[in-house]
């Protein structure tokens, strides 16, 4: 049976709604848990052949940003999928990241009316992407890029990419800690060194509104 690719809708920009659950381990967390991160919601249930066939997707992202993705696999059944089933789902399927049923109303609060369907919200808590059905890792991969890029540039935290930013960066050029001009903060590829390559990856991103 050919499954069909996914859709990905076009978001206005809005905070995701928080919300509260208790994973099948038994631990309570929130959305807000993980402001400061990305987050990768994926809605689904075990009867669903194109979740099923997510998951491996979903895997490639989890090996790809470790702990930078937060990944959280809600089931929207949650009185078939109980407890138990979903942790040897969990097992069969090598999901090593959270797994909740859904109790709280989430999906409604999301607006979800299909499983399979994923969305991706920023370190500030605002929806960037939703996708339904298969959505290739590729697609998933460049959006969550996209977002710890622009997330990581924009330094003085005003929600834009532009001059002012790229001068945080060539203030601290060639200094070292403990100098006047050192902002550790402008070490974007985290190498312990300001310099040339750091100004290059804010110019890149310059005048881009996040």
């Amino acid at each position: 049976m050919l499954l069909a690719s996914s859709v990905s809708l076009a978001i206005a920009e809005e905070i995701a709604p928080n919300f509260t659950l208790t994973d099948i381990d038994g631990i309570d967390f929130s959305l807000s848990d993980y402001r400061g991160k990305v987050v990768l919601l994926d809605f689904f249930a075990t009867s669903c052949g194109t979740c099923r066939a997510e998951i491996s997707r979903l895997r490639v992202l989890h090996e790809e940003f470790g702990d930078d993705l937060v990944i959280i696999s809600v089931s929207i059944v949650p009185l078939s999928d109980t407890v138990e089933s979903l942790r040897q789902f969990r097992e069969d399927y090598e999901m090593d990241w959270i797994v909740a049923r859904d109790t709280n109303g989430v999906s409604w609060s999301y607006g979800v009316t299909s499983t399979a369907t994923r969305v991706i919200i920023d370190q500030e808590g605002y929806i960037q992407h939703r996708h339904v059905g298969i959505t290739d890792e590729s697609v998933l991969q460049d959006e969550i890029y996209e977002i710890m890029s622009e997330f990581g540039t924009d330094l003085n935290k005003d929600g834009r990419v532009d001059i002012r930013d790229m001068t945080i960066v060539a203030m601290a050029f060639g200094s070292e800690p403990g100098d006047e001009n050192w902002n550790i903060i402008a070490d974007l590829n985290d190498d312990e060194v300001i310099d040339i390559r750091d100004i290059t990856i804010v110019a890149l991103e310059f005048g881009k509104t996040v």
